[in-house]
């Protein structure tokens, strides 16, 4: 069988789309698993012991305190979360960690403890600026619209943060940050 000058030219550019989908392909696999070793490292992060101490403080002590009020213990806690969420906003507004991932596991607790510390948030922002931990609020607004999606509501009740149950699936929302489930009417 004899290939004409066309025939050849037609072979070449199948092969040659086959290599372009073989790499795009190729390069897809490659972001998305940077993408998982990167929320394994900010799991990891966030799972630290000074991490996850500091935002049991905000959400177990610092519920209806002042600011003003606060200690060095409870200063050192706020500092912590801010800055463990302001880091996991930069990194999921990249799209370098797996935001779905992030909201379905800490958007409770990044919605309650932004809400709890907001007087914190203020202070800060006086002192350094309005744009102090903006991507913290921005992983916020992420996580409320998130969880609106789901159907699930989490608020702050008196004294406590807890989490309305709006379906199954909100009540492992909860899970991990010591949120409790309303009691049922």
């Amino acid at each position: 069988m004899v290939l004409d000058l066309q025939q050849i030219a037609n072979l070449a550019q199948a092969i040659s789309a086959l290599a372009i989908v073989v790499l795009i392909y190729q390069l897809y696999a490659t972001k998305r698993a940077e993408i998982g070793r990167n929320s394994i490292e900010l799991l990891n992060y966030l799972q630290q012991n000074e991490t996850r101490s500091a935002r049991r403080r905000v959400i177990t002590r610092l519920h209806g305190k002042s600011s003003d009020g606060y200690d060095y213990e409870d200063n050192a806690a706020a500092g912590t979360v801010c800055a463990s969420y302001e880091h996991t906003g930069v990194l999921v507004k990249r799209g370098m960690v797996d935001k779905e991932m992030f909201l379905h596991s800490w958007g409770a607790s990044i919605i309650v403890t932004r809400h709890i510390l907001s007087g914190y948030l203020a202070l800060r922002r006086q002192e350094m600026g309005l744009t102090y931990y903006s991507h913290f609020d921005w992983l916020r607004d992420e996580a409320r619209k998130y969880h609106h999606k789901l159907g699930s509501k989490i608020e702050l009740a008196q004294g406590a943060p807890r989490e309305t149950e709006a379906t199954d699936h909100s009540k492992t929302i909860a899970g991990g940050i010591g949120l409790q489930q309303p009691a049922a009417s």
